[in-house]
């Protein structure tokens, strides 16, 4: 097989295929298109799920339908929600202009204007004349995203578009409509009494053969697929070709890093969590597009696929949470079954990739505690039953934050919507473990069934918390369990009874995973273990865990804390990472494991090892979740420091909160200049001025640009770095031209594009962020198409330059050659002389390369260890890290030291894309 380490990626997600070649499983669709269109068939109705590849179809028809006499127009209506009939009719005439490219002055575009006052020229001035100017030629619309238009602001733009049309066929024999639908909704009939003759085709999913070409023939050659993980691909994706295009996207992003071409179904189950995070653009409309009722049935079903309960209806399973209404529960599953979302009996989700996100993102408790704050909830709920499920989350939630050495909880038959009841045979004895720093200490519990005919004999329970051990009587009926609590560790029974919401499940030091998604046997038998306080087993079980999988550093954490554990006395970090985004979670988690691994093995501070809580600030950019994180961390006395967080946002949101416990906060991604105000505050990345300031000097100095176009986001960072590189430009002669918004919705690339070269701009800077990095990439690939003529001269081309966000094999993969001689700003660069070292170190422990995330957060959590002694103290390691002789030498490649404001005294790297790879600028 082919070497892989130069080879990009064969595989497409998030934009249109343009070669049919590689559009599997659809020719007979196109031989369908051709037959209709050989037969004046006037509409054609194609409808399917979103992603399922209509704008690669569309893309694809002029090449594949073969029809000399036939010119088609493409033409989207997703931007016209909130417009009207003169709107659309104007912009599809510009349209028409444009792709058959008519300079015939005789034959101009209507305005809006004209339009308004008469509809109809649109015809009669405009569209004949066109179909005469094509010498006999007919003319087909290709119409996508019709969907747009049947949203409740839009619903009599919908019934105008369709007579519209409706009396352009009747008149003009030439046209014809192919109709782009979503997933089968309120619009399909509409079309369907508007165009009675229309010929309806379902755009489905790939059969198997189709499937297995499209993973196995892009990178032919290449990587040499097992049937084994052709067989699991399609059981994750069910054919659908756009999670077959992101499953395969990882699969040979991992290989290309290890070098390996075999794939088997090991393989696979690897790159799950890094699919999953690559197709959240895509699985979001699955979510987005559904009532409040397919929500919750939806993800009742995901859960009930986790814990292997395939077959019981959702009616069964939403009973357990109070939701009774039989109609409600059976409609949602019909709307989702006729979407093709679930298979046809309603009881498993076809998807599996988009069951497992739906067990990250969107846990059922999650939804069901959502819906019960709106009043819609009447619709799902009796009164009474609301009434109770609300009774008890405020009860629960109580509970657990009692700081109280001793409560009384009673709890009916009634109120425990999650459970099924069956009497026990006898009086039994349970044993609960507390850890003495745990919120939830109860001595006294009374079960009470309503019915008091059931009433039957008491049970004692020995609670030990605190370490003291005592006795309480319980009175009335044990109601048996026969279902878990959630798998995700969101819940924990209360004496074993009943689930609660855990309000610790944003924290761990080995009691529960932040990555469910991943499967690891081994992984969750320690977890169970280390709740039991049984840290040996623990031990050999996280051990385990890490064999099973090198790359997981969440495993590597608990198995090193497990260690401590067993020594009792151990010092303690905490590290916040945003669990919701895995990859960027487990970069920060690898630099910190790495860390703590050296640490430990080498017997720590004089057999005194060190262990670390895991915090999760879920997207990492909820400020007042950050800010509770932060509280409860400051709150726990045996914290000496944190590393974290990832995004500005929650940091500058948390610093409060450490400020307050005179806490050292040390982050390895957060590089917002105005976090530098607090004086706990350290970071191992240089800040956006530094950033900013080698970026501009690198333009005017080197590339010698003086008129600059900023494309930039809304986040904290963009804006702080768009402020930071300005003003060094400016200062040395440089001119913003302009500033464009990338998170506009209306946002065309192109135009922005040509726009900035008429006001003469010589480079682009494109200050993004991850969620907006597809954006910049699109003003990249546009910036490549470009093919302007200014004043006379030849072809340009903007200059591109920008900051680390784009620093990713995505970007030279999604990018391709409309990234070459990219400059890009970055605080770290493994191939530098001086990370080098590091660097293979750390492939070695992780079998995978590491990014600048990783090594900063492993000299952030180098410069706390340092300062560890045996009378450690918040206040100790906070005015080391302030001393003026503070230094690190054991770091990812450059000595560590803080100026007094808490600066790195590193200097940035440039890089620039060359034949498709980053290389240092000398």
């Amino acid at each position: 097989m082919a070497k892989l380490v130069s080879r990009r990626n064969p595989y497409i997600i998030g934009r249109p295929i343009d070669d049919p070649k590689l559009l599997f499983g659809r020719q007979d669709l196109f031989h369908v298109l051709k037959d209709n269109l050989s037969q004046d068939i006037k509409v054609t109705l194609l409808h399917g799920q979103r992603r399922i590849g209509k704008s690669s179809i569309i893309r694809n028809i002029a090449k594949s339908v073969e029809l000399e006499d036939f010119v088609f127009i493409a033409f989207n209506l997703e931007d016209y929600t909130r417009e009207n009939l003169c709107k659309i009719l104007a912009d599809l005439a510009q349209e028409i202009i444009e792709q058959l490219e008519i300079e015939d002055q005789k034959i101009k575009p209507p305005s809006i204007q004209d339009l308004d006052k008469e509809p109809y020229i649109f015809y009669s001035q405009f569209l004949a004349k066109v179909i005469k100017k094509l010498d006999g030629k007919k003319l087909v619309f290709l119409l996508d995203e019709f969907e747009a238009l049947s949203d409740q602001y839009s619903a009599s733009l919908l019934e105008n578009f369709f007579i519209y049309l409706h009396s352009l066929i009747e008149v003009e024999q030439k046209l014809f409509l192919i109709i782009f639908a979503g997933r089968q909704s309120a619009n399909i009939p509409n079309l369907l009494n508007s165009f009675q003759d229309a010929y309806i085709h379902e755009i489905d999913f790939l059969d198997e053969h189709s499937a297995t070409q499209l993973i196995t023939q892009p990178a032919q050659g290449i990587l040499e697929y097992s049937q084994e993980a052709i067989k699991a691909i399609i059981e994750l994706s069910a054919g659908h070709p756009y999670f077959i295009q992101v499953i395969c996207f990882a699969i040979f992003v991992r290989a290309r890093e290890l070098d390996e071409s075999h794939i088997g179904r090991e393989d696979i189950d690897n790159i799950v969590d890094k699919a999953i995070e690559n197709a959240e653009a895509g699985l979001a409309w699955f979510w987005d597009g559904l009532s409040v009722r397919e929500k919750i049935v939806f993800s009742a079903i995901a859960e009930s696929q986790k814990i292997g309960r395939i077959g019981e209806t959702p009616f069964q399973i939403l009973q357990k949470y109070g939701v009774f209404k039989r109609e409600v529960i059976e409609k949602a599953v019909k709307e989702l079954v006729d979407h093709k979302f679930l298979d046809a009996e309603g009881n498993k989700i076809k998807i599996e990739l988009v069951g497992r996100w739906l067990l990250q993102r969107h846990p059922l408790r999650q939804e069901i505690k959502e819906l019960q704050k709106f009043k819609e909830a009447e619709n799902y709920f009796t009164d009474e039953d609301r009434k109770n499920f609300l009774s008890e989350e405020k009860k629960h939630n109580s509970i657990a934050n009692d700081q109280k050495p001793s409560s009384t909880l009673t709890v009916t038959e009634k109120s425990l919507p999650l459970q099924r009841f069956s009497r026990p045979k006898k009086t039994e004895e349970i044993e609960i473990i507390q850890e003495s720093k745990k919120a939830v200490s109860i001595s006294k519990i009374e079960i009470v069934s309503p019915a008091k005919s059931r009433l039957s004999k008491g049970i004692r329970f020995l609670v030990i918390a605190g370490g003291m051990t005592f006795s309480a009587a319980v009175i009335g009926t044990f109601i048996g369990m026969s279902t878990r609590c959630l798998a995700s560790g969101s819940e924990n029974k209360i004496l074993g009874v009943f689930c609660v919401d855990n309000h610790s499940s944003n924290f761990s030091s080995g009691d529960r995973t932040f990555f469910p998604i991943k499967n690891n046997t081994y992984r969750d038998q320690a977890i169970e273990s280390f709740k039991l306080a049984n840290y040996s087993t623990a031990t050999e079980l996280f051990e385990q865990a890490t064999k099973s999988d090198r790359t997981d550093p969440e495993v590597l954490i608990y198995y090193n804390n497990a260690l401590a554990k067993q020594r009792e006395n151990y010092f303690t970090l905490a590290v916040v990472v945003p669990a919701d985004n895995t990859n960027f979670a487990e970069e920060i988690l690898r630099g910190v494991a790495h860390a703590q691994q050296e640490f430990n093995q080498k017997n720590g501070l004089n057999g005194r090892l060190l262990s670390i809580i895991i915090a999760n600030d879920g997207d990492g950019k909820q400020r007042e979740k950050a800010k509770q994180i932060a509280a409860e961390l400051v709150k726990t006395k045996s914290i000496l420091g944190v590393i974290g967080h990832n995004f500005s946002e929650a940091t500058q949101a948390a610093l409060t909160e450490y400020k307050k416990g005179r806490i050292p906060l040390i982050s390895p991604a957060s590089s917002t200049t105005s976090l530098q105000e607090n004086n706990n505050f350290f970071r191992t990345i240089p800040s956006n001025a530094a950033m900013g300031d080698k970026l501009a000097k690198y333009a005017i100095n080197n590339l010698h640009l003086t008129r600059v176009v900023i494309f930039k986001s809304t986040s904290l960072f963009s804006q702080s770095m768009t402020e930071e590189f300005q003003n060094k430009f400016q200062k040395l002669g440089g001119k913003i031209i302009r500033q464009v918004d990338l998170t506009q919705s209306t946002l065309n690339a192109q135009k922005e594009v040509n726009l900035s070269l008429d006001k003469q701009a010589q480079g682009a800077v494109l200050i993004t962020d991850q969620q907006y990095s597809n954006v910049a990439l699109d003003i990249a690939k546009a910036n490549n198409n470009t093919i302007h003529n200014y004043q006379n001269q030849k072809q340009r081309k903007l200059k591109l330059l920008s900051t680390n966000p784009l620093y990713s094999d995505e970007t030279l993969t999604q990018g391709g050659n409309a990234v070459e001689g990219l400059i890009t700003v970055v605080p770290w660069f493994r191939d530098a002389e001086k990370a080098k070292k590091y660097a293979q170190t750390a492939k070695k422990l992780w079998t995978i390369d590491v990014s600048w995330r990783t090594a900063s957060s492993y000299d952030a959590t180098q410069a706390l260890i340092q300062d560890l002694s045996v009378d450690s103290s918040r206040k100790t390691i906070l005015a080391s890290l302030e001393n003026a002789n503070f230094l690190v030498k054991q770091t990812s490649g450059y000595p560590l030291k803080f100026s007094s404001e808490g600066e790195r005294e590193i200097e940035p790297v440039l890089l620039e894309v060359k034949e498709g790879k980053y290389i240092a600028v000398p």
